[in-house]
């Protein structure tokens, strides 16, 4: 398992839980600019779901016996 700091950048809110959300909506679709991340509150905790992996930057990898 890796433990990894994740750029989040800007995020919109998850109006619905959709799971056939593919990427974020445009925030300037003139532009073709993204929200980079989306957020939402589930169960008591603050989430945040990015799609492209190239915003995490593994620190540790974990290892289980």
């Amino acid at each position: 398992m890796f433990y990894c700091r994740v750029l989040v950048g800007d995020s919109e809110k998850c109006l619905a839980h959709n799971n056939n959300i593919r990427d974020t909506s445009f925030k300037n679709k003139a532009k073709g600019q993204r929200y980079e991340s989306m957020t939402d509150f589930l169960q008591g905790s603050n989430i945040y779901v990015v799609y492209k992996n190239r915003r995490a930057y593994p620190l540790y990898l974990i290892k289980y016996k």
